[in-house]
């Protein structure tokens, strides 16, 4: 009978487990690659892009994600190693908030949201805000392109 009850726990105890795991959250890593020795305002699109097929736009980006679900945004330069982007914020724009905050602000050049409260379909348009540094100086200003979010679960 003890050996009958182990092996039903052991199965519940898998279950419970296996349910955890389909459950768990992803953390979504956003590389925005940028051509730091050639960006220039106010048309930025030719100079970065999030990795994104050449026939969608900066604009039209967009990051799929579940509720729950972490996203880090980060930025490279793709012309020199002695440059560097840093992601100084996420502005809410419009749509649904599903980050749940207006402003995302960054930390050692990165920024950080969690997708909380949303629903399947909701979708969020948002401003990436982002300095370039050429050899540690920073170049003209801040930057900002315009990507989504969007909740499919």
């Amino acid at each position: 009978m003890k050996t009958t009850n182990r092996i039903l726990f052991l199965f519940a105890l898998f279950f419970c487990s296996l349910n955890y795991v389909t459950l768990a959250q992803t953390e979504h890593i956003v590389t925005l690659n940028v051509n730091t020795g050639e960006i220039v305002k106010p048309d930025i699109d030719p100079f970065c892009n999030f990795g994104q097929a050449s026939d969608v736009t900066n604009e039209d980006f967009t990051i799929y994600v579940k509720n729950g679900d972490t996203i880090r945004w980060v930025g490279i330069s793709t012309s020199s190693e002695n440059d560097s982007v840093e992601i100084h914020s996420i502005n809410y724009q419009g749509g649904k908030n599903v980050l749940g905050e207006n402003v995302l602000n960054g930390v050692d050049g990165v920024v950080t949201g969690t997708v909380t409260n949303a629903q399947r379909g909701d979708e969020e348009k948002y401003n990436v805000f982002f300095k370039v540094f050429n050899n540690g100086e920073q170049r003209n200003g801040m930057f900002q392109i315009d990507p989504k979010v969007r909740v499919v679960e």
